[in-house]
């Protein structure tokens, strides 16, 4: 049985029911992510135009709180990419360490002989 959605989360997304590509107020796709007690991700398709947006609701002490970031990631993409690991400062330091002593183009080379 799935629990249903926190009220803050569909307060949240009315705030990006309108298309902001095509402004379309008509029904969307809308497929929850990451739900929390107060922080949630949803995925959202334009039923007019098929323009997606990754919707970021958060409830704070002064009232809910909800930003759309256009995409081109289709439902799946999204959920694969939460499931990747994150960079961390070593590996933007490594990178960087690569780039500046140009064995970044050697090993990158390697990769694709492989």
């Amino acid at each position: 049985m799935t629990s249903p959605t926190p009220r803050y989360v569909q307060e949240g997304l009315r705030m990006v029911a309108q298309c902001s590509s095509c402004q379309a107020r008509e029904c969307t796709q809308i497929e929850l992510l990451r739900v929390g007690a107060s922080c949630s991700l949803a995925h959202v398709v334009c039923a007019q135009c098929q323009h997606a947006l990754l919707a970021h609701v958060e409830r704070k002490e002064q009232g809910i709180y909800c930003v759309g970031i256009v995409t081109d990631l289709s439902v799946q993409d999204a959920q694969a990419s939460m499931e990747r690991r994150c960079l961390g400062v070593d590996d933007v330091l490594g990178i960087h360490e690569a780039v500046t002593d140009g064995s970044l183009l050697t090993q990158l080379s390697g990769h694709h002989s492989s």
